[in-house]
């Protein structure tokens, strides 16, 4: 539980901490200038903590007026003048309790010595800085908490957005593959029951992850392949003899954080053309590598990219592409790239992203969908 005394972050902090550290501080570095300048005095240090505590209540009833006026919708000049108003305003009544006090404590010697314009000048412009400085304080802390505020409502806004366009890609992939894998489980039902039971199993552990890692924006790169495995797995029960996948997984990859769902597009599109432009069987190839500070990786398939022919089913891979895509520039902006290359009997979709000290080197909890 989180304190109320002790805040965890400084943009929590109320505007009391601010008002006592701020003008304790103030106390304490006049307490000690006075003592270099001219030594201990009891009635000097007394006065100093009087006019101190005058700044403090003075400044308080300040907040009350300024409370009141909509300072987000302030010009920088009409928030110039408040500030400069409030400030002096705030000066010529603590020169009323300056007064008081040093009269109070040294009597007609300070009244006779005192008064004299220079010296009511002078102490005014003295002490105007200080409360300038709180009213410009007071203003700026306002506009970067609020700065602050708008800035996470963004960013919740865009993992809500970031949720939502994930949750659409599950919804568009699930419904087409579990027809086809349910439909490949009802035909093994009775041909291979040990097979039958396998793809159920594989099934239901592609679909935990799906669920796991929906409240998980960003997962490890091996939990993602170990994913991709399951859904081939399942394909190749479907296809038996007409899919054969080789992976190339570079070891150092396995902990680099990636948005979860990312590479399954690829790979849904990789089969959706290679079953349509690839002799038989079909070659899918996945291969990672990581090399100063980039992380690549490459599907390929014995067969051509194709272009979306209207079919719904195409549309959706396809749109599915494009979401992963978007959610890659969300994570990684402009620091990745995805490309696709064709050469003869062979197409490619390479995805690239460039990755910081921070990204590579940090310690992030993620858990293994498994447990």
């Amino acid at each position: 539980m989180k304190s109320r005394l002790f805040p965890t972050r400084i943009r929590d902090l109320s505007f009391w901490h601010y008002q006592i550290a701020g003008w304790s501080s103030m106390a304490l570095f006049q307490v000690f200038v006075t003592i270099i300048a001219k030594g201990w005095s009891n009635e000097v240090m007394i006065s100093i903590m009087l006019q101190v505590a005058a700044c403090f209540f003075l400044t308080s009833m300040l907040r009350l007026l300024y409370r009141r006026i909509r300072y987000e919708n302030l010009s920088l000049l009409s928030m110039t003048l408040w500030i400069a108003a409030g400030s002096f305003g705030v000066t010529l009544v603590w020169f009323g309790f300056f007064v008081t006090i040093e009269y109070a404590l040294f009597g007609e010697k300070f009244l006779a010595a005192f008064f004299k314009p220079l010296n009511v000048l002078g102490t005014i412009a003295y002490a105007y800085p200080d409360k300038l400085a709180w009213c410009t304080l007071y203003f700026g802390i306002k506009l970067w908490r609020n700065w602050l505020e708008e800035r996470e409502q963004t960013d919740r806004a865009n993992e809500e957005v970031q949720r939502a366009q994930l949750q659409m890609l599950r919804y568009q992939l699930n419904p087409h593959f579990l027809f086809n894998a349910l439909n490949s489980v009802r035909a093994l039902v009775d041909e291979d029951t040990r097979s039958a039971k396998l793809m159920v199993t594989e099934l239901s552990e592609f679909l935990r992850y799906s669920l796991v890692s929906r409240n998980k924006p960003l997962v490890t790169l091996k939990e993602e392949l170990d994913a991709v495995r399951l859904y081939l797995s399942i394909e190749q029960q479907r296809y038996e003899d007409k899919l054969q996948v080789i992976t190339e997984i570079d070891p150092e990859t396995d902990n680099i954080f990636i948005p979860s769902f990312v590479i399954h597009p690829l790979i849904e599109d990789a089969l959706r053309c290679g079953m349509q432009t690839s002799a038989m069987p079909l070659r899918l190839k996945i291969q990672t590598l990581l090399r100063d500070h980039r992380l690549r990786i490459r599907v390929t398939h014995s067969g051509e990219h194709l272009i979306s022919n209207g079919n719904g089913a195409n549309e959706i891979l396809e749109s599915g592409l494009g979401q992963a895509e978007a959610r890659l520039r969300d994570h990684f902006p402009n620091r990745y790239q995805l490309t696709s290359t064709q050469d003869v009997g062979e197409a490619s979709l390479n995805l690239e992203l460039a990755l910081t000290n921070g990204e590579l080197h940090e310690e992030k909890t993620a858990g293994n969908y498994y447990r």
